[in-house]
């Protein structure tokens, strides 16, 4: 579209720019709650000698550090083909696609832990400087009685979802987020009717 003489399109596209605010913290919260299901785990393949395991887990939390970079600077992220390229777009990249990197690049868990918990903490700073919630921590710290350190992301997404206003986003049960964060097959985001009845998962507060 390169013309819009009636001045209607652009109003839509004003209005669709990026979620409400309410629904913005709510997908934040649900993203930090996806680092969280999964933050010690690298860890503790590395640890037993699955060095595939380790490896697996840690570029998942580096997709999902990603994202939520994505989330937290009010910018869509794109199809898997530029996903990486839109990443570099972003403010925060300058300073977090070098760490990342590294933690991709790393030939020990160890070597991973330290250099994703690097990360952890300076998209947890991000967080505080977003002013939506009172201040968290930033420190990463030990998992429990394991030998593992990691940012504890589930404070992140408590401190989101007390933020959260409407009753029915705080009235759905499992924290799955948007459809493309529990969905990933090609097939279903060319397929509208099945986009809208994994909305209904939704409206039934499930």
């Amino acid at each position: 579209m390169f013309y819009d003489g009636l001045g209607r399109l652009n109003k839509i596209r004003k209005k669709l720019e990026w979620y409400p605010k309410d629904l913005w913290m709510y997908l934040l919260a649900c993203q930090w709650v996806r680092l969280d299901q999964e933050e010690p785990f690298m860890a503790r393949c590395g640890d037993v000698g699955d060095e595939p395991g380790s490896r697996i887990l840690a570029s998942r939390q580096v997709v999902e550090l990603m994202r939520l970079c994505f989330l937290m600077e009010k910018r869509y992220w794109p199809y898997n083909k530029w996903f990486g390229s839109a990443f570099s777009q972003l403010e925060c990249s300058a300073v977090l696609s070098p760490i990342l990197n590294v933690v991709l690049d790393s030939s020990t868990w160890r070597e991973r832990e330290r250099h994703l918990n690097q990360a952890y903490v300076y998209v947890a700073e991000m967080h505080n400087k977003l002013e939506i919630t009172e201040s968290v921590d930033t420190c990463v710290s030990q998992f429990y009685d394991r030998p593992y350190t990691v940012i504890h992301a589930e404070r992140f997404a408590m401190a989101l979802l007390d933020k959260v206003e409407s009753t029915f986003l705080k009235s759905i049960k499992r924290m799955v987020g948007s459809v493309d964060r529990f969905a990933d097959s090609i097939d279903i985001f060319c397929w509208n009717e099945a986009l809208r009845n994994f909305g209904s998962v939704y409206d039934l507060g499930q």
